[in-house]
């Protein structure tokens, strides 16, 4: 076994049959990279928007990403459902998508039990 720690996704997705990542000092998810992105089929939502735009839909929806294409913002949320709020339009998921959702998960304040 080789223990590989990047930060470049290509590498992850070139090199390793089993991956993990790390947040918060603690495994967040693992498992084979091809079945990680199938599992987030249908639940990566993209959307190009204005600065106020996001601000706004930062508040009701989990954004795992803002990339810049084109001079413009492309924001990436997650959801179970197509978002009710904007046009947004379904993503296949890459690895980024995968690293960013964990991420986003993992930063979440988790709810406490009544």
């Amino acid at each position: 076994m080789v223990l590989l720690s990047t930060h470049i996704v290509t590498d992850v997705s070139d090199l390793c049959r089993n991956m993990a990542i790390l947040a918060g000092g603690k495994v967040n998810l693992s498992g084979k990279p091809l079945e990680l992105m199938k599992k987030l089929e249908g639940s990566i939502w993209k959307k190009f928007v204005t600065a106020d735009e996001l601000e706004a839909l930062s508040k009701q929806l989990t954004v795992i990403a803002v990339r810049r294409v084109a001079g413009q913002r492309l924001l990436h949320v997650f959801s179970e459902s197509k978002p009710q709020v904007g046009e947004f339009e379904p993503v296949t998921p890459d690895l980024e998508d995968v690293y960013f959702q964990a991420l986003a998960t993992a930063q979440k304040p988790q709810q406490k039990a009544a």
